[in-house]
């Protein structure tokens, strides 16, 4: 059994030390909100006598066993890269982290270089990362059910409408045959909008336009105008296509 091991540390010894931090209260774009949660932090600090507000309740984070072909990791990357995390209402900048797609997890470096842990999901409200954008969402708190499931969704677009994307990876065995099983890393892509107040899957050009089905026509005489396919990047294709049709919409 894997020894679990959780970590409290302190918010200032971290942010000043391993990264530079921006505070927000209210809104994690709020700046003045984080402006003054940030003023009241550093005087909070140096009043403090020690290290008492925790920062990161999370557990320590283990690799894959070597025999797993392939990677968890979103864009194959293995290594860790500076991203910015907004945690439980703070946000912090320039995090060395990775993302694990097949268990969901944001996993950061500590100070010391070495140790890995794996942040409180649901603590984990936004992150930037590798150039992209991720949010957190839970499907308990969706009005209209749908087959969303809770988890980290990167948002290449957000208007009126929003573009959705679910990496995810999962691990496959092959049956053996003559040679014995191997295990590998299985990858792949899920599309969503949201519409109103509902998620709805999209998994072709079909099923967009029977999203946008009100400006249909439009939106084909835009899509052939614009010379862009589906299946070329179905994230680029859906965000385009939903920038258009807020503009008509707006």
């Amino acid at each position: 059994m894997k020894k679990r091991l959780s970590f409290i540390f302190s918010l200032f010894f971290f942010s000043f030390l391993t990264c530079k931090c921006l505070y927000g209260q209210v809104a994690y774009n709020d700046s003045s909100s984080q402006q003054i949660a940030f003023n009241k932090a550093v005087g909070a600090f140096y009043a403090s006598e020690g290290n008492q507000t925790p920062l990161f309740n999370g557990q320590e984070y283990f690799d894959y066993l070597p025999t797993i072909k392939g990677n968890a990791y979103f864009l194959d990357s293995k290594s860790f890269a500076k991203g910015n995390i907004y945690f439980d209402g703070i946000w912090y900048i320039d995090v060395q982290m990775i993302y694990d797609i097949n268990k969901d997890e944001v996993v950061v470096l500590l100070f010391n270089n070495f140790t890995k842990i794996a942040l409180v999901k649901q603590k984990v409200i936004v992150f930037d990362y590798q150039g992209y954008h991720f949010k957190n969402i839970n499907n308990d708190t969706i009005h209209n059910k749908t087959e969303l499931k809770s988890g980290f969704y990167q948002e290449p677009y957000n208007g009126k409408t929003e573009v959705l994307v679910r990496w995810v990876k999962n691990i496959q065995t092959t049956s053996g045959g003559v040679s014995a099983p191997e295990s590998y890393f299985n990858g792949y892509k899920e599309y969503y909008i949201k519409k109103g107040n509902t998620y709805i899957s999209v998994g072709s050009k079909g099923g967009l336009y029977e999203v946008f089905k009100d400006k249909k026509n439009q939106i084909k005489q835009f899509i052939r105008s614009s010379n862009i396919r589906f299946r070329d990047n179905p994230e680029k294709f859906m965000s385009m296509v939903a920038a258009f049709y807020d503009k008509l919409t707006n």
